[in-house]
């Protein structure tokens, strides 16, 4: 009874963790609306680079609410993505790139602030622009901006859908030394990649990971038994028997 309570209470915190979560990037993201609102262009061109970029962040919202929300449907039904997401093509970010953009945005007296990283390091991570992602965030924390738990997951994510094994592991293991936490969806997703490289050793290692930093492994066992039905029983019992 208490392990099912634990349970039960792990997927909560989980759950109230997306949430907040969503709470902040839409707070993100209307701040940076409300800064580009303030933002008084001198030629027409630059109004209509502007137009385009604010349409895409709008699209990348959009597309941010439906990922959380997908991921806390797939933790609530038990099986946290064993099937990684086919991205669509890398999106052009409008006529500005971000490096334009922000350097426009301090050219207009505009703050480039934490707010400000985190819509480009995000956007660009969704637009599969990954290199670029990991560029603005170094950038980011060089000048003292601390990034979250919530970007790092993103960029993750985006190198398992393209297949990148290795980036995604640099990504954790960046959170793993800056103690942010992992969610248990992007544990089962990971590891269900390190499967199909054959690479138990790797799985076995991260899910060894998850339980000592108290993921909810067994969520994460869920998710693997659909696509992997005797290795990930394999997993569960070397777990059981460490």
């Amino acid at each position: 009874m208490d392990d099912i309570f634990a349970e039960e209470s792990s997927s909560l915190a989980d759950e109230t963790l997306f949430d907040r979560e969503e709470t902040e990037m839409q707070g993100l993201l209307r701040e940076m609306e409300r800064k580009l609102r303030s933002v008084e262009t001198e030629h027409a061109s630059f109004r209509k680079s502007l137009e385009k970029d604010m349409t895409g962040l709008i699209h990348e919202r959009n597309e941010l609410r439906r990922e959380v929300k997908r991921l806390k449907d797939e933790i609530s039904a038990g099986n946290a993505a064993a099937t990684p997401v086919t991205p669509e093509p890398p999106l052009a970010s409008g006529s500005m790139g971000l490096d334009q953009w922000l350097g426009f945005l301090e050219e207009k007296g505009v703050e480039v602030d934490a707010v400000t990283y985190s819509t480009v390091v995000l956007s660009a991570a969704k637009d599969g622009k990954l290199d670029e992602a990991h560029r603005l965030l170094a950038k980011m924390e060089e000048e003292g901006h601390k990034a979250t738990a919530f970007m790092y997951t993103q960029i993750s994510e985006s190198h398992l859908a393209y297949k990148d094994l290795i980036g995604a592991e640099r990504c954790l293991q960046r959170m793993l030394e800056q103690q942010l936490k992992i969610r248990a969806s992007t544990y089962a997703k990971f590891i269900a990649l390190c499967l199909r490289r054959s690479d138990e050793v790797r799985a076995q290692e991260w899910l060894q990971t998850a339980k000592r930093l108290h993921a909810d492994v067994t969520l994460v066992i869920n998710a693997l038994r659909g696509d992997f039905g005797d290795t990930a029983e394999q997993l569960a019992e070397c777990l059981d028997a460490s």
